[in-house]
């Protein structure tokens, strides 16, 4: 056997049986390299745990394992880390094992009190979405898929293919049921419906654990995705994940302990409330709102106090019709609604300061990029055609364009030439070039479009031709003939 980490070895994901995995991964050979690795990195404070590829219920040589994860997951928890990350990038893998191994996770997360995130690196598909769903919050990029949330199984009747082969199987059982999903078998209606219950079992099993972890959706909403696949804003629409970030973002944020806890279960789903934005803008550091959530916080005590002191009033005590709302009650309500102005306050303020932000790094981009383009332009012996023809352009494009236009690799052809085209066309195509131009007024426009004087074009040479109007040295004609006429082929 290879020492481990010695060579890069390629496998398939052929298990049979009950799956938690995105169909679209079947046929597909994954690539891994076998090394030694510690069961998490540390990134700052946190602890990333990697789950990468397809997975099967115990250690396998190929692929991941649930028992590893598992195991790794334990560890992390377990260090000094003050959070836990979970990198996924996976289409799933065997139902076996899957379900007990995500309960384990977030078992884990709630004995440690540590933050749980997850980031869906490229594809947590099925199985890979369960484990993901046990983390208190779920990120991933704008192209990264999640969902997939289903089960699935199948049956091979190869019966026809052995019978082609002039082949007969006998199967012996001891029950009805013993030789379902034997391909040597033909597949019945009872075999199907038997392996039907097992699927719908096992996804039930999943639409639960979804729905228990993600409380925007309920069983019924996780089926009626049909196990569909989502990604970016779809993701977010469905409930699916909380966040669309990036990889390094997110463990920038993780590595210096700005750790994200995740919605709760009563919020997550509902746009937040103005106490709750005001509280948010608090933790972000913002001194009005510190001080109106403290004057609101202790307008709520004191009127927590009034209530338990306050009795049921007898009849001759209750109040008179008419009789005024008392002061006190009108200051509250003051006191509430300035709390409530501050908090709109701030929110539109930091609104107004991002959209000018962004619109000052728009123009600072756009007057950079014009610089450039300016610069480059001004390099390079262009006609003011040539020059309006490469400004339309995007910067990247015509960073390509004047590149090979150095090189003599391509011609911009300035409009102001295209009239005359017609002339230089028939001239390179042994016309003699009249077309009421002189050899002066061609060769000024040949210049001008970049092409080779007349007598340096190759010309047919025996069956050998090269296409008019490519511009191309005498010396680089003769030896790409050379090489053709080696090659028993022409140029057409």
């Amino acid at each position: 056997m290879a020492k481990a980490g010695s060579m890069k070895r390629r496998a398939k994901f052929d298990r049979a049986g009950m799956l938690a995995i995105d169909p679209k991964c079947f046929g597909i050979d994954f690539f891994f390299e076998p090394v030694e690795r510690d069961p998490f990195d540390i990134v700052g404070e946190t602890a990333v745990v990697t789950i990468d590829g397809p997975m099967t219920h115990h250690e396998d040589w190929w692929c991941d394992s649930y028992d590893s994860i598992v195991e790794r997951c334990t560890a992390a928890f377990a260090s000094e880390a003050k959070s836990v990350t979970l990198v996924v990038n996976s289409p799933g893998g065997e139902a076996s094992g899957c379900f007990d191994a995500a309960r384990a996770l977030r078992a884990l997360a709630d004995e440690s009190g540590k933050p749980f995130n997850a980031f869906v690196d490229g594809m947590a598909a099925s199985g890979g979405y369960a484990l993901a769903c046990s983390a208190d919050t779920i990120f991933a990029s704008d192209t990264s898929f999640v969902g997939s949330i289903g089960v699935i199984a199948m049956m091979l009747d190869a019966t026809g293919f052995d019978r082609a082969l002039g082949l007969k199987y006998t199967t012996v059982t001891s029950g009805a049921r013993k030789a379902d999903g034997n391909p040597h078998e033909p597949t019945t209606e009872g075999a199907i419906k038997a392996l039907q219950r097992d699927v719908d079992s096992l996804a039930a099993i999943f639409f639960e654990w979804v729905a228990s972890r993600r409380s925007g959706l309920d069983v019924a909403g996780v089926q009626a995705l049909e196990a569909g696949v989502f990604h970016g804003a779809g993701a977010l629409e469905t409930g699916l994940t909380d966040v669309i970030t990036t990889r390094a973002a997110l463990l920038k944020d993780v590595s210096i302990g700005k750790v994200h806890t995740g919605p709760s279960a009563e919020t997550k789903g509902k746009p937040m409330g103005w106490k709750d934005e005001m509280k948010k803008a608090a933790e972000d550091g913002d001194e009005d709102a510190k001080a109106a959530l403290a004057a609101l916080e202790a307008d709520d005590k004191d009127g927590d106090e009034d209530k338990k002191s306050e009795k049921e009033p007898d009849g001759d005590e209750k109040k008179a019709e008419g009789d005024e709302p008392k002061k006190d009650d009108e200051d509250d309500k003051e006191k509430k609604k300035d709390a409530k102005a501050v908090s709109t306050s701030v929110d539109v303020a930091a609104i107004e300061r991002i959209g000018e932000v962004e619109r000052e790094l728009s123009a600072f981009k756009a007057e950079k990029e014009e610089k450039e383009r300016s610069e480059l332009l001004a390099s390079h012996d262009l006609t003011a055609g040539q020059i309006k023809i490469l400004r339309a352009q995007p910067l990247e494009q015509m960073k390509q364009t004047l590149s090979a236009f150095a090189a003599k690799k391509v011609t911009v052809i300035d409009p102001s030439a295209a009239s005359r085209i017609s002339a230089t066309r028939g001239r390179t195509q042994g016309t003699g070039g009249s077309a009421g131009a002189s050899k002066t007024e061609m060769d000024e426009i040949d210049r001008k479009m970049g092409l080779a004087p007349i007598a340096e074009r190759p010309r047919m040479v025996g069956r050998d031709h090269i296409l008019p109007g490519v511009t191309m040295t005498k010396e680089i004609a003769a030896e790409v003939l050379e090489t053709n006429r080696k090659a028993g082929r022409g140029i057409r």
